[in-house]
């Protein structure tokens, strides 16, 4: 059995109705503005990201470089060996130990960058996951 709507009823509801459609109007002026804010900073962020590129570029460079000053250093050290077995190699250690320190400097690079890289990447597919799914 089903209870008879009466006019009072429908008015009721109908004003309801017109108050949630107006809630959500106001949700949708929101919306737009934070859009429009987002896009602002997604231009940036696309900046940002461009930046980032390049300065991983510029990373795998200065791997590159220490790569092969290592690489050279290891034939030099190999020659010297070759000609005079059993030589002294401290004249040599000076050049190890700026090696060492210049290793060390790229190894914090890399990992702040690496750090960095994957929480920001993450968020930028996270984003995109979430408007996905909210369409």
């Amino acid at each position: 059995m089903t209870k008879e709507i009466t006019n009072f009823d429908m008015h009721a509801d109908h004003g309801h109705w017109q108050s949630q459609l107006s809630m959500w109007q106001v949700d949708l002026q929101a919306w737009h503005s934070e859009h429009k804010k987002a896009l602002a900073e997604l231009e940036q962020i696309v900046g940002l990201i461009e930046k980032h590129e390049e300065a991983t570029k510029q990373h795998g460079q200065a791997l590159t470089a220490l790569s092969d000053e290592i690489k050279k250093r290891e034939h030099q050290l190999a020659e010297r060996y070759q000609k005079t077995p059993g030589a002294d190699a401290s004249e040599l250690a000076d050049g190890h130990a700026r090696h060492a320190k210049a290793l060390e400097v790229v190894r914090e690079a890399h990992e702040r960058i690496k750090k960095h890289h994957h929480v920001a990447i993450a968020r930028v597919f996270s984003l995109k996951a979430s408007l996905e799914a909210a369409m």
